[in-house]
C-alpha cells in the first residue's frame, strides 16, 4: 500500500490533525489492546508502545519497513510515526469503540464507595449521622448523585474533597429521595445529620431508610434497653450483634444494610414481673438400629408472653439422652442439660446465656434397647413447664423384619394419622435423613403417650444356587453363589451346610457377601460343618453370598466324588452347574446313587454365570447332590498341510507364489509357529525380507530369525499373541524366475515347510497359459478337480520341493476361465420332446472352449455375448462324437477379469407321449475340467403334467402356497427371475419369453449335468388321490370293525411313514384325496338318509277282529318270530310281559 493511499484512508477515517495522530497511536495500541481502568485512561492516555519521535526523523517518503517490524505512518506535523507493521483496521476500529465507550455518556460517572451511620435511639427519633464516601470519574464536570435517605429529614451537611471538589443540594423528590451535585474527580466525603421518625407496633420499635447502592454498610445504634433484655430483628442476608454500654443502654451493629436498612428491637419484661406462657411443638422421629431404639425429636419453644433464659423438659421414660443441639440464629451450638430432680431423672433443664422470647430450636437425640423378639416401646414425655400448649407429630420409620402396631392404653393415646401429614414438614425430612416412615401419629396436649408392639416376623426368603466349576490341569475352582431373595421378613444371618466328609479334599479360599460381620474362610470354619454367614444390617431385598474353595486334582487317583455346599432357605430352586475347562483338559462328569444331571441349555442359564466359550451347563433337580469327576489332560497336537498356488501367467519371466500353511491346533493354544525357509528365499536383511507372511491374506506377520540353519533352509518364528486354538491359516507370498515356457521345459521349485509338525498332506494348483500347461513331475502327485481356472493336484506328506514342468497343448483348453454361474432352462413338450437353453456366466477371457453333449442331446446354436456364432467358429471333433470347440478369439475381451456370457440352445427329438406318468431324464452341455459354482435348472413341463417325484442332488427353489382353496407350488420370491446378467441380455428376446413361463426351479453348488425326476398327469394325480381316499371311506363304511381309533391311527403313521421317502408324491396327492374324502363323507350322508327312510314304518289301522284273536280258553304264548333258535312252545301269556298290538300283516305272517 502506497503512502498516499494511506493518508487518502485517513481523511476519510479522522478529521483534523489531532485525529490523524489519535490513528497513529491507535495502530500502535491494538495489538496489544486490553481492558483498563477508565481513570486510569484519563490521566494518562492510551499506552504505545511507539518509540518516541524525534526532530530528526526522516520525512516523507520513508521505507514501510524497517526491517524490526515497524512501520511509519504520516503524523499531524508531516512526520513519520512508527506503528507495529502487524497492526490492522479491525484493531483500530475495537479500540475506537471501548474509546468510546469510555468516554460517552454510557461511561460509569460515580459510585458510592461506602456508608456509615452512627446515632441514638429514643422513645420516637433516632437521630444519625451518615458518613458517604463517593467516587467522581470525570474531570471537571458536574455529576448527580443520588443519594436517596428518602425517609429522613436533614439537620446538618458538610463536604470533603483533596483536590478542591465541589458539592451542592440539588434537590428532594419522594421517588428518588435526596440527591447531590458533585465536581472533582477522586474521593468526596459527605457528611450528613438526619432525624428518622421511629414507628411503633406492639411487639415493639422499627427503623426504616432507603439506602443508595454501595459496596459497604454498617450501623451503630444506640438504644435505650438494657442488653439482657434487649430482643432484635434484622433482614436475613444482615449481620447483627448487641453490646452491653451499662446504665440501661446497649448498643447495636449491623453489617450489611444493603438498600434498605430495617431494623426492629423489643425491649424485654424483666424476670417474674410477667407470668411466663409457653408453647413447644414437637417432631418426633422414631428409628431403629439392630440394638437399640433411637428418638430423633426437633422442639420448638416459644413465649406468648414474658420471656426466658432456661426450660425445664421431661425426657420420655426409660430413654438416655445421646446429643442435645440448640439450631436457631440467635444461640447454636451444644447443650449439656442438668438434672433438677434427684429422685426424678427424666427432670432436666436447658440453660441459656440471655433472656429471650423465642422461638428456640432444640434437637434431641435418645435411645432405648431394642426389644428382643416380641416386646412393647413407650414414648411418651418432651414436656415443657410452664408450656400451656404443646403438641407434636410422630414418624415411625420402617424396621426391616418387624411388624410394628399400636397398643390401645388409654386417652391419653397419640392419634393415629396419615403419613402424607408429616411427610410434607421440612423438620421430618430433615430428621428422617432418607429412611421412610412407616406410620404416623399426633398429640395435642401433655401427658400423653404411644405405646407399641414390637414382633419379629418369621422370614421367608428364597434361594438360587449358581455354581462355577474351573478345571486346569491339576487344580480345580469352586465358586458358589448363593442368590437370597427375601419375601417377608428380614434376615440376620444364612446358613450353608458343607459337611466335614463331603468337603474333604477342598480348601476354602473366602466367603463374600455384602456387609458381612463375620469373617474371611479359614477362621474356625474348616471344623464345622455348618457355615454361618452374619450380617452387619439385616437384609430384607436381595442380596448375594459367595463362597470360593480350591483342590488338587491328581487324574490317576482316579475320579473325584464332588458334593458341593448348599443353603438353607425358606425355598431353593435346583443348582445351576457351569464347568469351564482349560483347552488341554476333557472332563467327564456323571451323577451317583439317586442324583439327577440334565443338561442345561445356554439360552436358559442364569445371565449372573458367565457362560465361557466350550463352557458345559447343568441342572442337578434331586434331593440327592453327589456327582462322580472324572478329568483327562491332554497334550498338545498340531497338525498341518500345506497348498501351493503357482501363477505363471500375470507378470511375465516371473512365477508368483503363494503357499498357505494350515495349522489345526487342538487342546492347547499355539504360541508360535516355526517354518524352514528355502536359501534362495531367505533374505540377508531383515527389513527388506522376499517372503511375505500374511495372516489369512490381510494381517502382515513379522518373522523372527532364530539363528538355527541347516544346509538348506534357515529357520524362522512367527509369534501368535494370543494363543490360538482351532483352525489357523498363514500365507507365505513371494516370486521366483521362471523359466522359458517351452515344451518339457522343467525346473525345481523349493518349499516351505513346518519344524513344528510335517505337513500330513500337499496340494499344489497351477495357473498356465491356455496353449502351455504346467504339471509337476512325478507319478505322486494326482490331478483333481477344483474350483477355479486352475488345476489342482494332491499328494501325501510333506515335500520340500516340487519339480514342475512345461507341456504344449494338444488341444484346446478349457479350464482357463471360471463359470460363476449356469442357467439352464429345459422346456418339454407333450410328446417328449426337450427344448433346451443353457447360459453361463462365465469369468476370463478364453480364446477356445470344449463342449460335449450327451446323447441324445444335440446342439441348435451357441452365442457369445448375445452374438451367434458363425459356422467356422464351431468345429466337432469327429463326426458323431457331440463334442465341439468354439472359438472366441475375435470376439473375447482381452482381459482375464472381464464378465462374458455364453448361450447354447440344445434340443431332444422323442416321439413317445408324455401320457399318465412318465420318467424322464434331462441333460445340459458338459465342460470337462471346468469347475461350475452354481447351477440353476428351470423345468418347464406341459400343461396337464405335474412334478411327481424330485431329481436328488439339488434343491427345490419353490414351497407349497395357498390360494384361496387351493395350494400350488410357487417359486421362491428371488428365483421368480432370471439372474441380473441374464435379465440384461434377455430383454426382448426368446430367453425372456422361456423365463416367464411357470417352471420347476432347483439350484446347487457345483455342477450338475443331469436331471432324473417322474412326472405325472392331472387325471392321474385326481385318481390316485381321490380314488384311494374314497377306498378307505367305503372300508370304513362297510367294515365296520375298521371304525375305531386305532384304524385311523395306523393309517396316519403309514402315510408319515411314507412320507419321509416320498414326500412330494405325498404332498402332491393330499388335495385330491380330500376331495375322496368329501365323496365318501358324502356317500355315507346319503347312504344313512336312505336307510332312515326304508326303516320309517306306516302303521295301518284295522278291524278288532284283526287285532283280538278268537276267544278260548286255553291261553296261548307268543309264537317265536322267524329265525328263532327257540322251540316251539306254548308259553304263559303272564311270564312274556304285556303284548304289543301288531298289525294284521304281521300277524298274518307270524301264524303262517
Amino acid at each position: 500500500m502506497s503512502l498516499h493511499t494511506n493518508r487518502r484512508s485517513n481523511d476519510r477515517c479522522v478529521d483534523g490533525a489531532v485525529q490523524r495522530m489519535l490513528l497513529a497511536a491507535a495502530f500502535a495500541a491494538m495489538v496489544w489492546l486490553a481492558p483498563t481502568d477508565v481513570a486510569a485512561q484519563e490521566s494518562e492516555g492510551p499506552e504505545t508502545n511507539a518509540p518516541p519521535v524525534k526532530s530528526d526523523e526522516p520525512t516523507l517518503p520513508v521505507p514501510e519497513d524497517d526491517g524490526k517490524g515497524v512501520r511509519y505512518l504520516e503524523g499531524p506535523d508531516g512526520k513519520a510515526v512508527a506503528v507495529p507493521k502487524n497492526a490492522t483496521s479491525e484493531g483500530y476500529l475495537e479500540y475506537v469503540k471501548r474509546l468510546s465507550e469510555a468516554t460517552g455518556p454510557n461511561a460509569p460517572q460515580h459510585s458510592i464507595a461506602s456508608i456509615e451511620l452512627t446515632g441514638t435511639a429514643d422513645a420516637d427519633w433516632a437521630v444519625l449521622d451518615v458518613a458517604i464516601e463517593i467516587q467522581i470519574v470525570p474531570e471537571g464536570q458536574w455529576v448527580l448523585v443520588p443519594l436517596d435517605l428518602r425517609e429522613a429529614v436533614l439537620q446538618k451537611t458538610s463536604h470533603a474533597h483533596e483536590g478542591g471538589g465541589e458539592a451542592i443540594f440539588d434537590r428532594f423528590e419522594r421517588e428518588r429521595g435526596h440527591g447531590w451535585w458533585i465536581r472533582g474527580k477522586g474521593l468526596h466525603q459527605l457528611s450528613l445529620t438526619v432525624l428518622l421518625p421511629i414507628q411503633k407496633q406492639p411487639a415493639g420499635r422499627r427503623i426504616q431508610l432507603t439506602l443508595p447502592e454501595t459496596k459497604v454498610s454498617h450501623l451503630a445504634l444506640k438504644l435505650p434497653v438494657p442488653k439482657d433484655r434487649l430482643s432484635f430483628k434484622v433482614p436475613e442476608n444482615s449481620t447483627a450483634k448487641a453490646h452491653d454500654l451499662g446504665k440501661a443502654e446497649s448498643e447495636l451493629e449491623v453489617w450489611g444494610l444493603h438498600r434498605l436498612l430495617d431494623v426492629s428491637w423489643t425491649a424485654l419484661p424483666t424476670a417474674g414481673t410477667t407470668r411466663l406462657r409457653l408453647k413447644a411443638n414437637s417432631a418426633i422421629a422414631v428409628g431403629f438400629t439392630e440394638e437399640s431404639v433411637v428418638l430423633k425429636v426437633s422442639q420448638t419453644i416459644s413465649a406468648d408472653q414474658g420471656s426466658f433464659d432456661h426450660v425445664d423438659v421431661r425426657l420420655p421414660s426409660g430413654y438416655s439422652l445421646r446429643s442435645l443441639e440448640r439450631d436457631d440464629s440467635a444461640e447454636a451450638g451444644q447443650y449439656q442439660p442438668r438434672s433438677i430432680n434427684p429422685d426424678d431423672p427424666s427432670q432436666v433443664r436447658v440453660q441459656f446465656d440471655e433472656l429471650t422470647r423465642g422461638p428456640v430450636m432444640l434437637r434431641w437425640v435418645l435411645e432405648t434397647k431394642f426389644p428382643e423378639g416380641t416386646g412393647e416401646i413407650v414414648i411418651d414425655g418432651l414436656e415443657v413447664d410452664r408450656a400451656l400448649q404443646q403438641q407434636g407429630r410422630i414418624g415411625i420409620e420402617e424396621v426391616d423384619g418387624y411388624q410394628i402396631t399400636k397398643v390401645e392404653k388409654g386417652p391419653r393415646d397419640a392419634s393415629r394419622v396419615s403419613i402424607s401429614a408429616i411427610n410434607n414438614i421440612p423438620e421430618f425430612r430433615t430428621l428422617a435423613g432418607g429412611s421412610k416412615f412407616r406410620t404416623a401419629y399426633i398429640f395435642y396436649e401433655q401427658p400423653y403417650q404411644l405405646a407399641l408392639e414390637v414382633k419379629e416376623i418369621e422370614p421367608y426368603y428364597t434361594v438360587e444356587p449358581l455354581v462355577h466349576l474351573q478345571l486346569s490341569g491339576t487344580q480345580a475352582t469352586l465358586t458358589a453363589n448363593f442368590h437370597f431373595e427375601v419375601f417377608n421378613g428380614a434376615v440376620q444371618e444364612v446358613e450353608l451346610p458343607w459337611p466335614l466328609e463331603s468337603r474333604e479334599g477342598w480348601r476354602l479360599a473366602r466367603i463374600e457377601a455384602k456387609e458381612v460381620i463375620d469373617r474371611t474362610a479359614g477362621e474356625g470354619l474348616a471344623e464345622s460343618d455348618l457355615i454361618r454367614v452374619e450380617f452387619a444390617k439385616r437384609q430384607s431385598s436381595k442380596f448375594v453370598v459367595t463362597l470360593t474353595a480350591e483342590r488338587e486334582i491328581d487324574e490317576t487317583a482316579g475320579p473325584v466324588v464332588l458334593r458341593f455346599p448348599e443353603a438353607i432357605a425358606s425355598s431353593a430352586t435346583p443348582p445351576q452347574l457351569v464347568v469351564t475347562k482349560a483347552e488341554n483338559v476333557e472332563f467327564q462328569l456323571t451323577p451317583t446313587g439317586k442324583t439327577s444331571l440334565q443338561i442345561l441349555p445356554v439360552s436358559k442359564t442364569n445371565p449372573a454365570i458367565e457362560r465361557a466359550p466350550g463352557s458345559v451347563g447343568y441342572t442337578i433337580d434331586s434331593p440327592e447332590k453327589t456327582l462322580s469327576l472324572q478329568v483327562t489332560t491332554h497334550e498338545q497336537q498340531v497338525e498341518t498341510s500345506t497348498t501351493i498356488e503357482v501363477d505363471a501367467r500375470s507378470v511375465p519371466g516371473r512365477l508368483i507364489v503363494k503357499q498357505h500353511i494350515l495349522y489345526d491346533v487342538s487342546y492347547e493354544g499355539l504360541t508360535s509357529v516355526r517354518l524352514m525357509i528355502p536359501n534362495g528365499l531367505a533374505s540377508p536383511e531383515p527389513t527388506d525380507p522376499q517372503v511375505l507372511f500374511l495372516r489369512d491374506e490381510t494381517e502382515e506377520l513379522v518373522p523372527v530369525d532364530t539363528s538355527v540353519k541347516t544346509s538348506a533352509a534357515r529357520q524362522i518364528r512367527i509369534d501368535l499373541d494370543p494363543p490360538e486354538l482351532g483352525r489357523i491359516e498363514i500365507v507365505a507370498e513371494y516370486e521366483i524366475d521362471a523359466p522359458e515356457q517351452t515344451d518339457d521345459a522343467s525346473f525345481a521349485l523349493s518349499l516351505i515347510t513346518s519344524n513344528d509338525t510335517p505337513f500330513s498332506e500337499s496340494r499344489l494348483t497351477l495357473a498356465t497359459s491356455p496353449r502351455v500347461s504346467l504339471i509337476p513331475d512325478g507319478s505322486d502327485w494326482k490331478k483333481q478337480l477344483f474350483r477355479g481356472q486352475s488345476v489342482q493336484w494332491a499328494t501325501a506328506g510333506e515335500k520340500t520341493s516340487v519339480s514342475l514342468r512345461f507341456e504344449g497343448a494338444e488341444g484346446p483348453q478349457s479350464h482357463d476361465f471360471t463359470i460363476v454361474e449356469a442357467v439352464v432352462q429345459v422346456q418339454i413338450q407333450p410328446n417328449g420332446a426337450q427344448e433346451g437353453l443353457s447360459s453361463y456366466h462365465i469369468k476370463g477371457s478364453p480364446e477356445t472352449m470344449q463342449v460335449s453333449f450327451p446323447a441324445p442331446t444335440a446342439p441348435r446354436s451357441f452365442s457369445w455375448n448375445g452374438k451367434e456364432l458363425e459356422a467356422d467358429a464351431i468345429q466337432e471333433i469327429g463326426s458323431g462324437s457331440r463334442e465341439y470347440v468354439l472359438t472366441l478369439a475375435d470376439v473375447a475381451e482381452t482381459t482375464s477379469e472381464s464378465s462374458q456370457v455364453l448361450l447354447i440352445e440344445f434340443h431332444i427329438e422323442e416321439q413317445e407321449l408324455l401320457g399318465w406318468s412318465r420318467a424322464l431324464e434331462l441333460h445340459s452341455p458338459q465342460f470337462d475340467g471346468v469347475w461350475i459354482d452354481r447351477t440353476i435348472w428351470r423345468v418347464s413341463l406341459p400343461s396337464g403334467q405335474y412334478l411327481f417325484t424330485q431329481p436328488v442332488g439339488v434343491v427345490p427353489e419353490f414351497s407349497w402356497q395357498r390360494n384361496l382353496l387351493f395350494w400350488s407350488r410357487s417359486s421362491h420370491p428371488e428365483f421368480e427371475q432370471l439372474p441380473g446378467w441374464l435379465r440384461e441380455m434377455s430383454t426382448g428376446t426368446d430367453l425372456e419369453n422361456r423365463a416367464a413361463t411357470d417352471a420347476y426351479v432347483f439350484s446347487s453348488f457345483g455342477p450338475v449335468e443331469q436331471l432324473e425326476f417322474r412326472s405325472m398327469s392331472q387325471s392321474t394325480i385326481v385318481l390316485l388321490g381321490a380314488g384311494a381316499a374314497l377306498a378307505v371311506g367305503f372300508l370304513l363304511l362297510k367294515v365296520p370293525v375298521t371304525r375305531n381309533a386305532m384304524t385311523l391311527l395306523i393309517m396316519m403313521f403309514a402315510v408319515s411313514l411314507i412320507s419321509l421317502w416320498y414326500s412330494a408324491p405325498v404332498k402332491l396327492l393330499m388335495q385330491p384325496a380330500l376331495l375322496g374324502l368329501i365323496l365318501a363323507v358324502s356317500a355315507a350322508t346319503i347312504d344313512r338318509v336312505a336307510r332312515r327312510k326304508q326303516r320309517a314304518d306306516i302303521l295301518t289301522l284295522s278291524a278288532p277282529s284283526d287285532l283280538i284273536g278268537p276267544a278260548s280258553s286255553v291261553e296261548r304264548g307268543v309264537v317265536a318270530l322267524v329265525g328263532s333258535e327257540d322251540p316251539t312252545a306254548v308259553r304263559p301269556a303272564g311270564g312274556a310281559g304285556p303284548v304289543e298290538p301288531i298289525s294284521s300283516s304281521e300277524a298274518g305272517s307270524a301264524h303262517g
